[in-house]
């Protein structure tokens, strides 16, 4: 996926130095809703489209047949369109997704159509459609919570056991795959037949006016983060001066703060960034471990507490992330974090200039920024289906002639569109989303996540005491995933 994203990033950069930028078409947002802009410089299309196949990947399957033409129905509850529109005034992703579907119409006799169904509602309508042993789609688009759920009812095909899958391929998502494993099946994943898990991944926004009126370099502060040494103690060191009261004298929303974000989410995307994810994937054995009864966690977790407890440093009163935002559109925070998807609504909202950055890395020993992607929706195929072949030569020519249809056109928006605002800009963004990680599905009696999260609001040091209370039961847990799965 790097080296696509890398060809496809060179391509508009070079098209950067000849052409204003200009906004475009809003893609979806997990957080917000979608409205329409203007339409990016036509040039850039072509830009990319040239350089979105790497030379160096091989279709696999024949590129035109009718063996498998027919009807595929997605149940979708993405909010994305699977079958996309004609229509010039369109979305320009569900333009895309268009072009997409008329080339699996055109070479393989494949006409895409979906059932929309709210995300509330998905994993119940799957689980009994699929039970019934007759569903009425062949695939679903879930999210990550639900197809976890009913994974682990054995309600999902092995796309790991289906022929005409390549899944090493670059246009499967390789950290997906790693993550999501149930032993050695893969019931769910992504690829570039989709993109909410761009729009889901998280990362930090930075304030130009903020940089420049405390005598900062964003150039400079780009650089750092394209060179790998965009750290914990680097964002600290930009953010410690940047507080300022309003005058009242009190510590409110109303101020001026270094750093801002849902507490929660923040503090679990700090340990993803420092690469202290709870739960990791042993490289020896394949097999999940819990990461964060270790004492490398221990140290990144009082790391990131060291960081970010200063007094007045991170504004911590922020319930929703549509408050976070706002503080941070309204010039009274250096740092956001928050998804790649509120760009949407900052774009239109934000009068001064923006940047963003990959989740700081925990030092510059660490070797590579991870950036953690919370519940975005993933292809998962029932595993009562009547002709699995099927499924998988359709599901892997969509993702193969996504590349240069609907991955390069989601690229374009961000470079246009909603994200980029500089030239540095499409490094960053490849940093970005050449680093998404996932959670391992490990089902836990002990709700470790969601604790450890609440001790980092809290301040608490108590996190070693914490981690002696659970390890017996957290390794019994994977135990028993490990058996129930394999």
């Amino acid at each position: 996926m790097k080296k696509i994203t890398k060809r496809i990033l060179a391509a508009v950069l070079a098209a950067m130095m000849l052409l204003p930028l200009a906004s475009c078409a809003n893609t979806a947002d997990p957080n917000a809703e979608t409205t329409a802009a203007s339409a990016p410089p036509a040039q850039t299309t072509s830009a990319i489209e040239e350089t979105t196949v790497d030379p160096a990947e091989v279709f696999e399957l024949p590129a035109e047949t009718q063996e498998y033409a027919g009807k595929l129905v997605i149940l979708n509850s993405s909010g994305l369109t699977a079958v996309g529109l004609d229509d010039a005034s369109a979305d320009l992703l569900d333009q895309a997704v268009f072009r997409r579907n008329a080339i699996m119409s055109e070479r393989y006799g494949v006409e895409v159509s979906e059932i929309v169904v709210k995300s509330s509602k998905a994993a119940t309508t799957a689980e009994n459609e699929i039970s019934s042993g007759d569903p009425s789609f062949d695939v679903a688009m879930l999210n990550y919570t639900n197809a976890t759920s009913l994974a682990r009812k054995g309600l999902w095909y092995d796309l790991a056991s289906i022929n005409n899958i390549s899944l090493e391929k670059s246009w499967w998502d390789q950290s997906a795959n790693l993550n999501y494993r149930f032993g050695d099946h893969l019931y769910y994943t992504y690829s570039n037949m989709v993109t909410s898990h761009f729009d889901h991944v998280r990362c930090f926004y930075f304030n130009h006016t903020i940089m420049a009126d405390n005598n900062l370099s964003v150039d400079e502060l780009y650089q750092k983060a394209i060179d790998g040494k965009w750290t914990l103690e680097e964002m600290y060191n930009y953010a410690k001066d940047i507080y300022k009261d309003n005058g009242n004298g009190v510590a409110d929303k109303d101020d001026l703060y270094p750093v801002v974000g849902v507490p929660s989410t923040t503090y679990s995307a700090l340990c993803s960034g420092a690469d202290a994810s709870y739960i990791k994937i042993d490289p020896k054995t394949s097999l999940p471990y819990a990461y964060f009864t270790t004492e490398g966690f221990v140290n990144a977790y009082n790391l990131i507490l060291d960081t970010m407890t200063g007094e007045n440093f991170f504004y911590t009163g922020c319930a929703k992330n549509t408050e976070a935002t706002d503080m941070f559109v309204n010039g009274h925070a250096l740092f956001l974090m928050t998804t790649i998807s509120n760009s949407n609504t900052m774009r239109s909202g934000m009068k001064d200039d923006f940047g963003f950055l990959p989740l700081p890395k925990r030092d510059t020993d660490q070797e590579h920024y991870t950036c953690n992607a919370p519940n975005p929706y993933s292809i998962a195929v029932p595993s009562c289906v009547k002709d699995p072949e099927r499924i998988g030569f359709i599901l892997e020519a969509m993702a193969y002639h996504s590349t240069e249809t609907v991955r390069s056109t989601y690229f374009e928006i961000r470079l246009y569109g909603q994200t980029s605002r500089d030239a540095l800009s499409w490094q960053t963004l490849d940093l970005i989303y050449s680093n998404i990680a996932y959670s391992i599905p490990v089902q836990s009696t002990i709700g470790y996540s969601s604790k450890i999260n609440g001790m980092m609001v809290e301040g608490s040091r108590d996190i070693s005491s914490y981690i002696a209370s659970v390890k017996t039961s957290m390794e019994k847990d994977i135990e028993n995933f490990i058996n129930g799965v394999d």
